[in-house]
């Protein structure tokens, strides 16, 4: 529902998209357009109520405690779906969150990671703990205001152990951090649950500062093969005209119509003259990098030659589309007109416009 209203504006077409939603929800320095997927929110509120779980004086995690246990503790009986989900959360966060150990600390002696991250039951697995120490036992059974205080039954080799782990003893202090801090933010929850994907080295260029949601959308469509181009469309069976309908001679796909065609080319070149210098016709992603990385252009300049691509790539789709579809067309140099009177709209009310020099002004 969601990708059809995002993709056609329409939740009852049942129409082509070539992009996984998973991959659209990714944030855009992985490649995606940035909306947060409900696993991702779902996983960042449990990765709060964790930390709030330990760090707060709550009523609410108080009953939680009292009943289950710590998020690490395992479930014996059968839970509601939220403690569930924290439990599951908290078994995928122990590789960054450390804890702080307190004399009144709630923290599961057995089960929580506060041992080098990882829980004694664990990390003694040999000397069948859950015949000596309660189930339930907690950090501060065993720890007081002069340190660690154990009983007989607690083997040698944890009394040896644990010796070197201190305590603090000033006041209220927070028990669990993330990443070594007291406090996180949201985004924070949300980049560890992508921790896994690659960062894409264009994602600045895209969405940078004075980006149009519009032509910058279209450039990502366009890098991550999202245009239902004929190459796109055969590969999954369609039969469609395969030659390109801007230069009515090669076979169409991304790269060609983005710029290897001619007419996209001539484009291109008529609006950023400076993309000629290449000695071969380059490819959407190449262009990128030359103009975001060009030495010679301040950051406000780039942005406006970044504008320019991006219209160029979603008025040289729509003009396919016209010929293909409603047998309209136009030369390149009535397209250029139009996507100098979008990108002048477009860059009015920059701060810097009057300083901008404008490839078509002289």
């Amino acid at each position: 529902m969601c990708s059809r209203f995002l993709y056609f504006g329409d939740l009852e077409a049942r129409k082509l998209f070539l992009i996984a939603w998973k991959k659209t929800c990714r944030p855009k320095q992985l490649g995606g357009l940035g909306i947060p997927n409900l696993a991702s929110l779902q996983f960042a509120n449990c990765c709060s109520l964790i930390l709030r779980f330990y760090n707060s004086k709550s009523m609410l995690f108080r009953f939680l405690n009292a009943k289950y246990g710590t998020p690490w503790t395992p479930i014996l009986s059968k839970a509601s779906s939220l403690w569930n989900d924290m439990n599951r959360t908290a078994l995928q966060i122990t590789s960054i969150i450390s804890f702080d150990l307190k004399a009144n600390s709630i923290l599961s002696f057995l089960w929580d990671p506060w041992l080098r991250r990882n829980y004694i039951m664990a990390e003694f697995a040999s000397l069948n703990l859950d015949s000596l120490i309660p189930f339930n036992a907690t950090v501060s059974d065993f720890l007081g205001d002069v340190g660690w205080l154990f009983p007989d039954a607690i083997p040698f080799p944890i009394a040896l152990t644990l010796q070197n782990f201190g305590c603090n003893h000033h006041g209220f202090q927070p028990t669990i951090r993330w990443d070594g801090k007291v406090k996180a933010c949201f985004s924070a929850f949300i980049k560890f649950y992508h921790r896994h994907e690659i960062i894409v080295d264009w994602f600045k260029l895209v969405w940078h500062k004075h980006y149009a949601l519009r032509y910058s959308s279209f450039i990502w469509l366009a890098l991550i093969n999202g245009l239902k181009t004929a190459e796109e469309l055969i590969k999954r069976n369609i039969m469609v005209n395969s030659t390109c309908s801007l230069c009515f001679v090669h076979f169409e796909s991304n790269g060609h119509i983005y710029f290897e065609c001619d007419y996209a080319f001539n484009v291109l070149t008529n609006l950023i003259p400076m993309v000629g210098e290449f000695l071969l016709r380059p490819r959407l992603i190449q262009v990128l990098h030359f103009l975001g990385e060009h030495n010679h252009l301040a950051n406000n300049q780039k942005e406006l030659f970044l504008i320019i691509l991006g219209c160029a790539t979603y008025f040289i789709w729509r003009e396919r589309n016209e010929r293909r579809f409603n047998g309209k067309s136009r030369c390149y140099s009535t397209l250029c007109l139009h996507i100098k009177k979008a990108v002048e709209a477009k860059i009015t009310n920059w701060k810097s416009a009057d300083l901008l020099r404008i490839p078509w002004v002289v």
